[in-house]
């Protein structure tokens, strides 16, 4: 079966049922639960502007936080999400170069307040793009990659559209995840995929399609660094 890959947000009104599902659901990859139905101001947009005010996320912009790193700090491998800067940039109707420098500074801060809390293994940092990233982000990944210790960056896009092929954006990234359920993924996507997916073992890519239908896409299923997502994240859906 195909390892699973989440994108981040959960519908539990509670943080422990939420701790659990990623306990029981993706203990290979624990992730930080984002769960703005319990905490309205945790949706992706909120989050970040709260960790603007502090330089790193507090309580209210992250209810799971605390119990998150109580019960994963000893986990080799870990992931946070964060909304990217052009994403932000988009929504606020700024210019990117306006909202880079408040990101990068957030994006070090959160880096540092997971190392002092005890958080010892990969740190794997999801850059949710529904906007499709601006190429300055690519330049703000590459500036900030050999900063932070063992840690690495990925993009998520629920785009329908997926993004091209950019080598410049893609070279330093360890993992993907697109929405693959509405728009038909080519032969000519696949096999850029496939180049990328061969330059480093430990590279994932995760295949987003409703979680109730069986992946039946041939190159995917022979794909061992192919895992399973939904689209986009699963706030507002039943788990159970």
């Amino acid at each position: 079966m195909k390892p699973a890959f989440f994108v981040g947000s959960l519908p539990f009104l509670n943080v422990p049922a939420a701790i659990e599902f990623v306990q029981k659901e993706s203990a290979h990859l624990p992730f930080l639960p984002q769960l703005p139905e319990l905490n309205p101001q945790e949706d992706m947009i909120g989050q970040v502007l709260r960790g603007f005010e502090l330089g790193f996320w507090d309580e209210q912009a992250s209810c799971a936080l605390e119990l998150f790193q109580n019960t994963f700090c000893e986990s080799p491998r870990f992931k946070i999400q964060i909304a990217g800067p052009n994403t932000i940039a988009r929504t606020l109707s700024l210019p990117f170069e306006n909202i880079a420098p408040q990101w990068f500074t957030l994006v070090q801060g959160l880096h540092q307040q997971l190392r002092q809390g005890s958080f010892t293994g990969e740190l794997w940092i999801q850059i949710d793009e529904p906007y499709l990233p601006h190429k300055g982000t690519a330049l703000l990944l590459a500036e900030l990659q050999p900063k932070l210790h063992r840690t690495f960056f990925g993009l998520h896009s629920c785009a329908t559209v997926r993004p091209e092929a950019d080598p410049e954006l893609w070279a330093g990234l360890r993992f993907m995840a697109f929405d693959c359920s509405k728009t038909p993924v080519s032969d000519a996507e696949k096999r850029l995929w496939d180049q990328w997916l061969q330059e480093d073992s430990r590279r994932v890519l995760a295949w987003g399609q409703s979680l109730n239908q069986p992946l039946e896409d041939s190159w995917a299923l022979a794909q061992p660094q192919v895992w399973r997502s939904a689209p986009c994240g699963l706030y507002g859906q039943r788990l159970y």
